[in-house]
């Protein structure tokens, strides 16, 4: 009888303990990621321990203007350093495109906000770039900007590939 009694114990405080693990585990869904530094809202270093840094990364989509066939993705990563932007682009033309965060949407752009480099376009139409920006931090971008690829470096004009900055 007390061994039963013991069995019946033990297999509820399994019972219990795989209950807890699956009510704690992550599953996505919210937001809160898994600590390994690749969703948004992520907690960690990029090691899987959920230790260091706040780290949150945003995905804008560029769309072409005006025809030109220029598009791509950039991805802004917060961390302890400032903003990093990560910039790939295809349908480029060959040469030097200038890059710019703008105060405003796409469909009402405003002044330049940041200067990024300039991404050059190879022969195939592709480039990407990279650019840190300790000078602002993410919240500055709530109240409304767009990361613009223009036609050409220097005295930019027309602006062919954009997409807005949309902070959760």
């Amino acid at each position: 009888m007390r061994k039963n009694w013991l069995l019946i114990g033990v297999g509820l405080l399994v019972a219990v303990l795989a209950i807890g693990a699956i009510a704690c585990s992550d599953d996505d869904d919210n937001g809160n990621g898994d600590g390994n530094g690749d969703d948004i809202g992520d907690i960690g270093d990029g090691n899987g321990n959920g230790n260091g840094d706040l780290l949150l990364r945003l995905s804008v989509t560029l769309t072409e203007m005006d025809g030109s066939g220029a598009s791509g993705t950039a991805e802004l990563t917060v961390s302890g350093e400032g903003i990093q932007v990560t910039l790939s682009m295809a349908g480029l033309q060959d040469g030097v495109h200038a890059s710019h965060i703008h105060d405003g949407t796409c469909d009402d752009i405003g002044g330049i906000d940041i200067s990024l480099t300039g991404i050059v376009g190879d022969e195939a139409g592709e480039g990407s770039q990279i650019d840190n920006n300790t000078e602002n931090p993410l919240s500055h971008y709530e109240t409304g900007h767009s990361l613009a690829v223009h036609e050409a470096d220097g005295s930019p004009g027309t602006i062919i590939s954009c997409g807005e900055i949309v902070v959760p």
